[in-house]
């Protein structure tokens, strides 16, 4: 037997759409009527305002913590601010992004101070400098995060040293946020590599060793 759909009532009777107003910003939802057993359904229409956040939201790129993504970005805008200033491409160059963001540079080139003058002050290359530092904080922060993953795991086998991880990791951390980023553009390529304290270079994760 085949009901027909033909003026039957809707399960879900709608009542007036309630507008709730906050500021100038108006939320209209049309309640429905729920049955005991089905739980509330509701239609939400957005303000224009929301709309506006919504797509704003979608359109802004998510922001990468991976180094070698900025690393990348970083050689593209190294080789469009050389060319604007008439450095050639087989110029090797050495940078250096301090702990308090200040970069130095130094190079095989007349110019190349202008390479740092364009790195530091209010005029500063932005997309250049922008990827340098996101570079350095995405290492530092992948290196702590390699610290943390060793003390779970150490913690999930010897729980009575987690006290002691924990302490570790923290002064990984400390080490980690005091360290300089060293890049180097060679043959067209750029490469990078935290320094600590010490002088000494270091990838994420190298030189790590859970207490014993």
């Amino acid at each position: 037997m085949i009901t027909s759909t033909h003026n039957v009532g809707m399960l879900y009777p709608t009542r007036s759409p309630t507008v709730y107003n906050t500021g100038d910003q108006a939320v209209r939802s049309a309640q429905t009527q729920p049955s005991a057993t089905e739980g509330d359904a509701v239609l939400v229409t957005l303000s224009p305002a929301a709309e506006g956040a919504k797509k704003l939201l979608s359109e802004f790129p998510r922001l990468s913590l991976d180094p070698a993504v900025h690393m990348q970005k970083a050689e593209v805008a190294l080789k469009d601010l050389m060319a604007r200033l008439g450095i050639p491409e087989n110029t090797d160059v050495q940078i250096e992004v301090q702990p308090d963001g200040k970069i130095n540079v130094e190079g095989d080139h007349p110019l190349i101070s202008q390479i740092e003058e364009s790195l530091n002050g209010e005029e500063a290359d932005q997309e250049l400098r922008s990827a340098l530092i996101f570079a350095h904080n995405g290492s530092i922060i992948s290196h702590i995060g390699k610290a943390v993953e060793m003390a779970m795991r150490g913690a999930d086998e010897r729980s009575g040293m987690m006290e002691s991880y924990h302490n570790w990791v923290r002064n990984v951390a400390n080490e980690a946020k005091g360290s300089s980023f060293a890049v180097n553009f060679s043959n067209g390529e750029l490469t990078g590599s935290l320094v600590g304290r010490n002088g000494q270079a270091f990838n994420p994760g190298e030189g790590l060793t859970l207490p014993a």
